[in-house]
């Protein structure tokens, strides 16, 4: 059977202009004409306009020291769920009553919000068109989560069962307290006694304070800046040798003198390990705004080197750089 003439034309002229094509692009050839059609396919594309605003958390690589010593790890709205929809995750705008722990050791300390407490917000701050937007977890008054280790849990903070018990907290933090008042930033507890072992707190005047152990021993850093900005707080407590010693540094985001302060302290009592936390403050004590971007617990006492190196990963996470501090330059 043949094919219809109809189709028969059909495939003629597309063959015959095929022909005429690669008739016409060897003529250009010969006449020195190539680049005038082949530089036209090679012109790079147009850049692209900024697309809209993401969350600002660029690649940092892993926490230093986060495999070996990290025992709780809450960061900046990852993996905030909300209420009432188990395993679904809080956007931006939304309350929510659960933040999983992200440490690979230990952990297992899942926040929530206890009964009669408010529901701390996903909220965001825009930077700019290349950073994009940053998401934090803001806590108002009355709002405050609480969550313990897993049963059986290992490698806590102030174990006795290390022949040097020791910890560190850092935390990157904005607060806004009410004139004369204070914000409890995070808090370190032993569960079955009930005895709180770290209380640290940024007061209206920028100023912070933790107080160690059951005895509230304080030790103070002041003038770290005005509030109303973000800082990276850290605190590492060597709690049990004759020569002990906490020390607390804060850094200001965007530049500043970074400050700190020392004490020699060793409870007079037994150590506890700490598998309790908390972050924000009960209802009724609370006195204005904590906004939190990452709070990390170590169960080490770290060096200045890698307090520092912390300290850099969190800003290169959060705003993608490392800032000039008043004094020098950070290493």
């Amino acid at each position: 059977m043949k094919p219809p003439e109809s189709l028969v034309f059909a495939v003629q002229s597309r063959c015959a202009a095929q022909v005429a094509w690669l008739v016409l692009l060897a003529v250009a050839l010969s006449a020195g004409l190539g680049a005038l059609i082949v530089l036209p396919m090679l012109r790079p594309a147009a850049k692209q306009r900024p697309g809209i605003a993401r969350e600002a958390i660029g690649f940092a690589g892993t926490i230093p020291l986060a495999g070996d010593f990290l025992t709780t790890h809450h960061s900046a709205g990852r993996d905030a769920m909300l209420p009432g929809k188990r395993g679904q995750e809080a956007m931006t705008g939304d309350a929510f009553e659960r933040w999983i722990d992200l440490a690979p050791i230990a952990g297992g300390t899942l926040l929530t919000v206890p009964d009669g407490a408010v529901q701390p917000v996903l909220k965001r701050m825009r930077l700019d068109s290349v950073k994009g937007e940053l998401r934090f977890a803001s806590f108002g008054p009355g709002a405050w989560l609480e969550g313990k280790a897993e049963a059986g849990a290992k490698g806590l903070p102030l174990d006795s069962a290390y022949p040097e018990p020791t910890l560190s907290v850092i935390q990157m933090v904005r607060f806004r307290p009410e004139p004369g008042g204070s914000v409890s930033t995070v808090q370190l507890a032993n569960s079955s006694s009930g005895q709180q072992w770290v209380d640290m707190r940024a007061s209206w005047d920028g100023s912070f304070e933790v107080f160690l152990g059951p005895a509230r021993r304080p030790i103070k850093v002041t003038g770290a800046g005005p509030a109303g900005r973000f800082f990276i707080v850290g605190l590492t407590w060597e709690a049990k040798k004759l020569t002990g010693k906490a020390v607390l540094t804060v850094r200001p985001e965007g530049g500043g003198q970074r400050k700190t302060a020392e004490i020699k302290y060793v409870p007079p009592g037994s150590l506890e390990p700490l598998d309790q936390v908390r972050l924000g403050e009960k209802t009724g004590a609370s006195s204005g705004v904590l906004e939190v971007l990452e709070t990390l617990v170590f169960n080490r006492n770290l060096r200045p080197e890698h307090l520092r190196a912390i300290e850099d990963w969190l800003y290169r996470h959060h705003v993608g750089g490392v800032p000039l501090e008043a004094n020098g330059s950070v290493p």
